[in-house]
């Protein structure tokens, strides 16, 4: 009963996840096909720049208890939603002139001592999950297992992060789709987040106005709201906590070149590139610079 309700906890604070033209691409267009998130290692720890053996931070978010029945939540819920830190890191690479995006990765920083250090359910990298925290972790791993990297070309890689959102009243199963992307010629990286419906046919219905362009080495205060209804005696339903909003940037309105692709549920060679080409025209020249 306690691993159920702890499990459920942790697993909300993740849950509640172009641009230059080129030459014409003359390689046969074939269907890209899912792949895992990959993850970050353990004991990778996470300052205010990136680890060695990465060039970038892509995002941190910090996870807690700010909307809804919070009075109502279990007395240690605030502490197992404040405990594991989603976190993304970017490799960047340069061959001659030009820079590609060699790996984005994801995983969970975990509080040690004075520092955030990222650990996995086999080595938490000495972090002091308490009682029930290795139940927690084999939750949270198992939700990060259902996040996939959907497309990807040599300059962008597309991920789509399973979660669940408050929506007017109610918390709903959606996913963030989350495109990281660095410039061929300066080297500089891009993170656009939008919003999509849990189902579709061949696309997931857009929900929003806008996407939202991250700003460099995001720090995102990720809100979660709770529902009184669905905790009974104390013990949280698999609804009872959702994120209040995506990471927020800057938004910008879709474009009808985005618009066409930006919720296509599989994705071409073709149709990969023809999404980070309309990612590059909606970003422009209002790349992100690092602080």
């Amino acid at each position: 009963m306690f691993y159920r309700h702890f499990a459920i906890i942790a697993t909300a604070s993740l849950a509640a996840g172009l641009f230059l033209s080129g030459c014409a691409d003359t390689t046969p267009v074939r269907e890209l096909g899912q792949e895992p998130f990959p993850r970050i290692p353990a004991g990778t720890v996470i300052g205010d720049t990136a680890p060695e053996g990465w060039t970038h931070i892509v995002s941190v978010a910090m996870p807690r208890l700010g909307k809804g029945d919070v009075d109502k939540a279990p007395g240690d819920a605030s502490y197992y939603t404040k405990m594991f830190w989603p976190t993304m890191l970017a490799k960047v690479t340069k061959e001659g002139g030009s820079f590609g995006l060699e790996k984005v990765a994801i995983g969970y920083a975990l509080p040690v001592g004075d520092r955030r250090i990222v650990g996995t359910r086999d080595d938490p990298s000495g972090a002091k999950l308490g009682l029930f925290g290795p139940q927690v972790f084999r939750e949270n791993d198992k939700f990060l297992d259902a996040s996939s990297l959907v497309a990807s070309t040599k300059t962008m890689q597309v991920f789509d992060i399973p979660g669940l959102f408050l929506r007017g009243n109610e918390h709903k199963r959606m996913w963030m789709r989350h495109a990281v992307l660095v410039h061929p010629k300066k080297g500089d990286l891009a993170s656009v987040v939008w919003l999509m419906e849990h189902e579709g046919e061949d696309s997931y219905p857009l929900v929003e106005e806008t996407v939202q362009l991250l700003p460099a080495n995001a720090r995102e205060d990720r809100v979660l709201n709770v529902k009184g209804d669905k905790i009974t005696l104390g013990i949280p339903s698999s609804d009872a906590f959702a994120q209040v909003e995506i990471p927020q940037g800057k938004a910008l309105k879709w474009t009808p070149a985005l618009k066409s692709n930006a919720g296509l549920k599989k994705f071409t060679t073709k149709t990969a590139a023809d999404l980070e080409a309309a990612l590059r025209g909606l970003i422009g020249e209002e790349w992100p610079q690092p602080k």
